[in-house]
């Protein structure tokens, strides 16, 4: 599993949970005190096969096919080059692999002035895309199955969920192969 701007390492030690210690969890960022952060963290949880890269999504530091998922919570829209983003993670995956995020859609393009607006890139609205814009950047960079929901959609479709309470079955997580790049900095 790979987290695509993985910040203090949140996510990646939820996903550390579902992939277990057979699996591997690689988090990318690009800013050094984060990185720092999320291993000192992954250090003290004992995680062992969460590992963290310096690097951007526009140029990621994994292997060809090496993922079997790949995720974004929020980081996506502050990603300028959205279509290098995008071909970028559909390399990383192995075929059949899968690409889960979330961000901030738009119900029309952002005028020019608000795309320049360093506030609004900050907050990722500046660099959101509409739906359909989302659909096509996937679509280009090979993406096929691709579902991009409005946020209402989503949010009815996960409080209906929530009604009917716990699923009957979980899916059993795959687990990727070792990657062969360097490792990131061991615990000390």
């Amino acid at each position: 599993m790979v987290d695509l701007g993985s910040g203090s390492g949140f996510d990646c030690f939820v996903a550390a949970h579902r992939v277990g210690p057979a699996g591997r969890v690689v988090g990318i960022d690009m800013t050094p005190e984060m990185l720092d952060k999320a291993r000192e963290t992954s250090c003290q949880l004992g995680l062992t096969y969460v590992e963290f890269r310096h690097g951007i999504i526009e140029a990621l530091p994994v292997e060809d096919g090496w993922a079997d998922i790949a995720i974004s919570n929020g980081v996506l829209n502050l990603v300028a080059d959205k279509r290098a983003a995008m071909a970028e993670i559909f390399r990383v995956l192995r075929p059949g692999g899968a690409l889960a995020f979330a961000d901030i859609t738009v119900g029309k393009p952002m005028p020019e002035a608000a795309t320049c607006d360093v506030e609004l890139w900050t907050d990722c609205i500046a660099g959101g895309l509409s739906v359909a814009n989302w659909q096509q950047v996937m679509r280009d960079a090979g993406f096929v199955d691709r579902q991009v929901d409005p946020p209402s959609t989503r949010s009815e479709k996960l409080a209906a969920r929530r009604r009917r309470g716990p699923s009957r079955s979980s899916p059993t997580p795959s687990s990727p192969a070792s990657p062969t790049d360097q490792p990131g900095r061991p615990c000390s």
